[in-house]
């Protein structure tokens, strides 16, 4: 992979990594189910306290890795953290 540029090397690893992503597949869960989005809304308005600590703000609530573990179950995938500590 040595003789591959910047470019090539990102658009082999975005290919390899696709529809795993975890933000695509929260993404494309969203898309799919209302009710979904419903509570993910009200979640964010619920932790907008956490306003100045990103980390903790997004910690705050094991919603999102539910909604990710729905989604990589729908397409065959195991559940995996979705927090990279």
């Amino acid at each position: 992979m040595a003789n591959l540029s910047t470019l090539e090397a990102l658009r082999f690893r975005g290919f390899r990594q696709g529809d795993e992503r975890h933000e695509r597949l929260m993404r494309d869960y969203l898309l799919a189910d209302s009710d979904a989005v419903a509570a993910y809304a009200a979640l964010k308005i619920e932790l907008a306290r956490y306003a100045e600590d990103s980390l903790a703000y997004t910690k705050a609530t094991v919603f999102v890795q539910k909604l990710v573990d729905k989604a990589r179950t729908e397409r065959g995938l195991s559940p995996v953290n979705v927090w990279n500590d």
